[in-house]
């Protein structure tokens, strides 16, 4: 049986300005600070993170952001996790199945569909990011 505590005990919300601009909003407060962006690593520990090509990298605090197996391969303190397959479909249509800022979830089970959310009513006018560079 699925568990829908978390959907269900608390908020949900979703950036109307997409995904990215999470990470630009903090890296926007980090000016004091070095973010490095794009060089593979191979090991991260406790104040440090090797880098593919040799070089270390210092650090008094270190945001390992990527996958569960990727971030347990790079620094053995993340515990490997069993996954859970599932798959997400999105479409676009010119009538949305509901209109206004709904989550719905399938509370017995029984349909094909788990959940379901417009997200052009959640977040009615995306905008991109800037890109920013390394």
């Amino acid at each position: 049986m699925m568990r829908w505590t978390m959907f269900t005990s608390g908020d949900l919300a979703v950036s109307a300005l997409v995904m990215g601009e999470i990470t630009r909003q903090l890296a926007d407060r980090l000016s004091a600070t070095t973010i490095h962006t794009g060089p593979r690593t191979t090991a991260v520990s406790a104040g440090s993170v090797e880098l593919h090509s040799g070089d270390r990298l210092s650090a008094d605090t270190i945001v390992v952001a990527t996958d569960a197996d990727t971030a347990h391969r790079l620094a053995q303190a993340f515990q490997p996790i069993a996954w859970r397959g599932v798959t997400c479909f999105s479409f676009d249509t010119d009538k949305p199945p509901i209109r206004g800022q709904h989550f719905v979830l399938d509370g017995d089970g029984a349909g094909p569909v788990k959940n379901l959310v417009v997200m052009s009513e959640v977040a009615p006018q995306p905008r991109r990011c800037s890109k920013t560079s390394d």
